[in-house]
């Protein structure tokens, strides 16, 4: 298995549980891209256990997995780094700590979906902005903390942004 996506998962509803994803990430070490959308209740032991089990993982799209803490992205950071494509989009526990940890450590990354995460500030953007030349596609909408500073030194410094992502930036 090398991509696998899940699609609002409830753990009431559905009878899955983290054992579930945690097993699948101790079979499954060749993931490779993994979608886990609107799976509002999963913890943080799943994407830890993804990220130690998978490193080769390239696309981790958990958006709106609103319970997740720092220590989930902060693994994902440190284990997975040829990660492309990021989407922590509605991920409302997570703070600079870890989008930091991701701009040092996923140097790879052409897509950052940072969305509707109010707690980011200018310093996990300035950070993104300093190591993810790469980047193609960065949203950051609804990231009411941040400056027009930090647009801006991501407008200069990632010189692969498409131009409909330039375009939003600078709304």
């Amino acid at each position: 298995l090398e991509k696998l996506s899940i699609l609002g998962w409830d753990i009431e509803d559905d009878g899955l549980t983290d054992a579930s994803i945690v097993a699948v990430a101790h079979k499954c070490p060749k993931l490779a891209a993994l979608t886990l959308y609107a799976c509002r209740d999963i913890t943080d032991s799943s994407i830890v256990a993804v990220a130690e089990s998978c490193p080769c993982i390239t696309v981790f799209d958990i958006q709106h997995c609103e319970q997740l803490p720092d220590a989930s992205i902060s693994a994902v950071a440190a284990n997975c780094r040829t990660l492309t494509h990021l989407d922590v989009g509605s991920c409302k526990n997570l703070t600079d700590m870890s989008i930091v940890a991701v701009a040092e450590n996923c140097r790879e990354l052409t897509t950052l979906y940072l969305d509707l995460c109010p707690n980011l500030t200018d310093t996990s953007i300035l950070a993104v902005a300093e190591n993810c030349s790469k980047l193609t596609t960065l949203n950051v909408d609804h990231c009411t903390e941040l400056t027009a500073a930090c647009i801006d030194a991501v407008l200069a410094n990632c010189e692969n942004l498409t131009d409909a992502c330039r375009q939003a930036l600078s709304r």
